[in-house]
């Protein structure tokens, strides 16, 4: 996903209030766009996903609701297809499971059975995740329901920047979108939030993400890691961790770099190539690919036959 721009003012912004300035600015924006769902009024969210909307917009277009997940996005559905722009809050995901056939049978179908004559511009929004000790029924990771549905869009942020861009997105798309927000992500000290260690930096101004980009978190040449939500960050303390164990095997003696290097570089030489002085052992692969063809390496590390030195010696080097 794109990183804010130097050229414009930014500051650091915990994930909620970048979701809920996005929603703010969106309901300024559009007289259409309104919010719906328990506890999003004066409270403003249990998890402040709407907090500070219901003194500047009124009740008219933040709106309580019964403790009804069928009722809500059964409004919700209804609105959409006469032209206004809900974002239906379900406070927790798992109470998807009390009004899925609004979701699985209806919101995510009626586009399809009108022949695309009825567009369905809604955004459900849920907490997901565990971690704050909420029990079973409050605590569950659903989005693999929602993503194969057809129909639907799910958005799960992983920080604050792609927070706002993407609920931004969500609110113009003409479809229904699912926009699951991880607790343990959205800087509220009584969650026991993680700390955010990239793309805090949020811009005042509105912008979108689009859909299905992947953000590069952290670059390198060895291994990709492909993660959302809170697990982006958990892989990049992993990142730095085996960073840090790879580079003090580096600093340890030859043997070693050698046998981290991988096992088609032994087998090369225990079939009788030999390095070049002061030869890497890359360079040495990449010289025994151009000798014998690319992959000859790899077949070597499946001990392949017939594979022929590239420098004299049949013996087999110390390795």
């Amino acid at each position: 996903m794109s990183s804010p721009s130097t050229a414009v003012e930014t500051r650091k912004l915990p994930l909620y209030a970048a979701m809920v300035e996005a929603i703010r600015q969106e309901m300024t924006r559009d007289p259409t766009v309104f919010c719906m769902g328990e506890d999003v009024g004066q409270m403003g969210g249990v998890f402040q996903s709407t907090v500070g909307l219901y003194k500047e917009f009124g009740a008219g277009r933040v709106r309580d609701t019964p403790i009804s997940e069928t009722a809500i996005l059964g409004f919700a559905l209804g609105a959409a297809a006469q032209g206004m722009r809900p974002l239906a809050e379900l406070m927790f995901v798992d109470f998807m499971g009390v009004c899925f056939d609004q979701i699985l049978n209806n919101i995510s179908k009626t586009t399809y059975m009108s022949g695309g004559a009825v567009k369905l511009p809604l955004v459900i929004t849920a907490s997901t995740g565990g971690g704050i000790c909420d029990a079973a029924q409050h605590s569950q990771t659903l989005h693999g329901f929602f993503a194969h549905t057809p129909g639907l869009k799910v958005v799960v942020p992983s920080n604050a920047y792609d927070a706002k861009g993407l609920m931004t997105t969500a609110i113009r798309d003409d479809s229904p979108v699912v926009y699951l927000f991880h607790r343990g992500l959205l800087g509220l000290p009584v969650m026991g939030y993680v700390e955010s260690a990239f793309a805090t930096e949020v811009p005042e101004e509105s912008y979108t993400i689009a859909f299905g980009q992947a953000r590069v978190v952290r670059e390198g040449a060895d291994v990709t890691i492909v993660a959302f939500a809170q697990m982006v960050h958990k892989a990049v303390v992993a990142a730095r961790e085996l960073e840090a164990k790879a580079g003090a095997r580096l600093r340890g003696p030859p043997h070693r770099i050698r046998a981290r290097t991988g096992s088609h570089v032994r087998r090369l030489r225990a079939r009788g190539h030999r390095p070049e002085a002061g030869e890497s052992d890359d360079g040495e692969r990449r010289r025994c690919d151009a000798a014998h063809g690319p992959g000859s390496g790899a077949q070597a590390a499946r001990g392949a036959q017939g594979l022929m030195p590239c420098q004299g010696g049949a013996e087999p080097a110390p390795v």
